[in-house]
């Protein structure tokens, strides 16, 4: 090994002379690169060769980005290794748009060879792709005026490559991690929160450039440097922002949309291990073909999208238009760009919390991972380690990767983890039993590979009935790997049960209002009032209790539930009109009965008539002025569609109505038709909600630790299984800050 003034550096460990294969491991036959052990704390970059003047074409003059691509790698202690750049990339098609050769040669992983010394290594595709494109970069770089980077990209190596512009060092993953050896791959994931951290700057390559690139770059840049969006960005004023994006993005070109959504659709913005990379870098850039593009740019884009998501739907501006490009394959794969502008919303808020010296915890990192994909279900856990504060110790990550532990271990002491930090937050991402994929879990254990579908905040109402109310500190203990300790009370009891919303109309209609919780009985409050405060858990455009005038959409709820097939039509009518007569104040709140049968006679629950679903909609949301004048509700329904003064027509009313029913309300309720049912409470006689597999008698409990009621099915064994979070209306302001010290604490074991 030799050594220098910055690091000590290892032979390059592609020569044939340096290669020793590990004795635990069979050596790949020739040509194929065979890797030497790495001591511990050491890790390998790659370098990329083929940038000298002999390189270019002898006729042109230029370089060809399709040359044969030669590395080497060498090896380096992490704590005094030279500058680096890390690449953050999916090892898959990277999209937006499917190129069809990409289905006939990448059916193997790593199947694209890549010279390295006198062997060769296996790339995909992509990866190659992105080795053409870095070394172009670095030929741009050495040799001015044989490539010409466009001026967005001048500035992004300006202000982020600086006096290390001739880099030619890289950490990729693919490369530097023996992946055929899982000891060590073990190792180098334990590492990879110091060699993110620690690189110069972090590439994200997003894939080869097309025609919509430019087109998106310039939408991104005009909405990031908008003096009139900065501005309302930062005033508590909630209406003025969204009004100013909407002007924005209706004046933009189609074309700019269009390639906005097939940009965000690159497979990067769904892969999971791209968290970890993207929060720890300390300055990253993204990379499309030849062009760079400030990261910043891309958080600020989802952060001004996600606070405006409620007043109008980015996605229905771009229509089916989007698959068209992309390809029904991609439709398939549930990758959309909506769910890219989220995640780079979250992802800003968290590098900006990280950098103001704080680590994520445990319930933000996994509501970003929710929807992201890994190909190892280790790497659920494995690929958010450095990131997460719970998993932290002052020397390193508690938990160490290890690919040859079975994955319920894994999940499992990931869990305990969670749970002796004297949290219970972990109870809300646990899906339905028959919904776990990753068999042998206690019922309490999440299965970290389908937590997508349980992130829905069914506990977000209840955020009030917080831990601190106890004036006791939590004792959280698991017992042999299976038993979950926990201490607390039975609230309520489950009583009666309603599998749609006719049933749950049904269960108010049949109910004796006189005695329900004096709380939910509140003045003003009415069944109704109650049960379209279910629907939405209570809670709109983040405003906790939901404002009132959210009720005049109930009738377009139920039309909802209707459309989506999600509710019985049988006897649904009648139970209205009866409700109507029960509880004359609340009529402006219900459906016009005559109009909603003949919706239904005319067969509103059938896709093909859409002709017959718009109407109605159109229809129903022309009666809700009608209905905020008649409920002196007014003011309160304009300012909770995003206007800020009286004089509005009735038009451009009901037209955001539309948008804010298809935009906040569908949305909202996707989650409820999803695999839950309805159910009294037997004591309180409250309504609640819970995942479909709730049975009477079920226990709703408040536990020490958990920031959400929980439902727990008593066994015989006098132990209980965890049913998941309900929502149970009104249990917030019953739960007075005297009355859990008045409850006798009681201790619930769990399996």
């Amino acid at each position: 090994m030799d050594c220098n003034t910055s690091a000590s550096v290892a032979l390059p460990a592609g020569t044939l002379d340096s290669q020793t294969t590990p004795s635990y491991k069979k050596a790949k036959p020739h040509p194929y690169y065979n890797y030497t052990r790495l001591p511990d704390g050491w890790i390998r970059l790659v370098r990329i060769h083929g940038d000298s003047l002999d390189d270019r074409d002898p006729v042109s003059g230029k370089f060809n980005l399709r040359d044969d691509l030669y590395v080497t790698l060498h090896d380096y202690p992490l704590s005094s290794c030279p500058d680096y750049i890390a690449l953050s990339y999916t090892w898959g098609d990277p999209g937006g748009m499917i190129d069809p050769t990409y289905l006939i040669f990448t059916k193997e992983p790593r199947c694209f060879p890549i010279n390295c010394g006198r062997s060769l290594l296996r790339s995909t595709r992509n990866l190659r792709d992105a080795l053409r494109y870095l070394r172009q970069g670095q030929r741009a770089r050495k040799i001015k005026g044989s490539f010409t980077l466009d001026l967005e990209s001048i500035r992004v190596e300006q202000v982020y490559l600086g006096s290390s512009s001739l880099l030619d060092l890289y950490w990729i993953d693919a490369l530097c991690i023996d992946q055929d050896d899982l000891p060590e791959r073990s190792t180098q994931v334990s590492l990879m929160g110091k060699i993110y951290t620690k690189a110069q700057l972090c590439i994200v390559w997003l894939g080869e450039e097309d025609h919509y690139i430019r087109t998106a770059i310039d939408l991104m840049y005009d909405i990031c440097i908008n003096d009139e969006l900065r501005e309302a960005f930062t005033e508590a004023e909630n209406s003025k922002f969204p009004r100013a994006l909407h002007r924005i993005i209706n004046k933009a070109p189609r074309e700019q949309i269009v390639g906005l959504a097939v940009f965000l659709s690159h497979t990067w913005f769904s892969r999971l291990w791209v968290l970890q990379e993207a929060v720890l870098a300390q300055k990253i850039a993204a990379q499309c073909g030849s062009h760079l593009l400030l990261f910043d740019v891309l958080t600020t884009v989802g952060s001004y999208m996600a606070r405006a998501r409620a007043h109008f739907n980015l996605g229905s501006l771009v229509g089916t238009e989007l698959w068209n490009i992309l390809g029904q394959q991609r439709k398939e794969d549930g990758v959309y760009f909506t769910d890219s502008l989220a995640m780079l919303a979250m992802l800003g808020s968290i590098k900006q919390q990280k950098n103001e010296g704080t680590m994520p915890v445990f319930e933000d990192v996994m509501a970003l991972a929710a929807q992201k994909r890994s190909t190892n279900p280790l790497d659920r856990i494995y690929g958010v380690l450095a990131i997460t504060a719970e998993f932290q110790l002052d020397s390193g990550p508690s938990l160490r990767p290890d690919y040859e532990l079975p994955v319920p271990v894994v999940y499992i002491n990931a869990t305990s983890q969670i749970a002796s930090r004297q949290n219970l937050i972990f109870l809300r991402l646990v899906c339905q039993e028959d919904e776990k994929g990753i068999k042998g879990l206690p019922s309490w254990c999440p299965d970290y590979t389908n937590i997508g579908t349980t992130m829905v905040e069914m506990g977000s109402g209840h955020r009030r009935t917080v831990v601190s109310s106890w004036g006791r500190q939590p004792d959280i203990k698991v017992v042999d790997d299976k038993l979950l300790v926990v201490h607390g009370f039975r609230y309520d009891v489950v009583d009666n049960i309603a599998e749609d919303v006719t049933g749950l109309l049904d269960l108010a209609l049949n109910m004796r209002w006189d005695r329900c919780g004096s709380r939910l009985r509140r003045s003003g409050s009415t069944r109704i009032d109650a049960l379209w405060r279910l629907l939405v858990l209570d809670e709109f455009y983040e405003q906790t209790p939901a404002p009132k005038a959210v009720g005049l959409f109930f009738p377009s709820m139920i039309w909802t539930f209707l459309v989506w097939g999600a509710t019985s039509s049988k006897n649904l009518c009648r139970i209205i009109t009866e409700l109507r007569s029960l509880e004359p104040e609340s009529q402006l709140f219900l459906p016009d009965v005559e109009l909603l049968q003949k919706s239904i006679d005319d067969g509103i629950w059938d896709d093909s008539n859409l002709e017959i679903q718009v109407s109605y909609m159109v229809e129903e949301v022309s009666l809700l002025e009608q209905r905020a004048v008649g409920a002196n509700l007014v003011a309160e329904f304009q300012q909770l569609l995003g206007f800020a003064s009286a004089d509005i027509s009735s038009r451009d009313l009901a037209g955001q109505a539309v948008r804010v029913v298809r935009a906040n309300v569908m949305e909202r309720l996707r989650a409820v038709a999803t695999k839950k049912c309805f159910f009294t409470t037997k004591d309180v006689r409250s309504f609640g909600m819970g995942v479909s597999s709730v049975k009477t008698g079920d226990e709703v409990w408040i536990l020490q630790g958990a920031s959400s009621p929980v439902l727990l099915r008593p066994l015989e064994n006098g132990n209980y299984w965890y049913m998941g979070i309900p929502h149970v209306q009104g249990i917030v302001d019953d739960m007075a800050e005297d009355e859990p010290r008045a409850r006798e604490v009681q201790v619930a074991i769990i399996e």
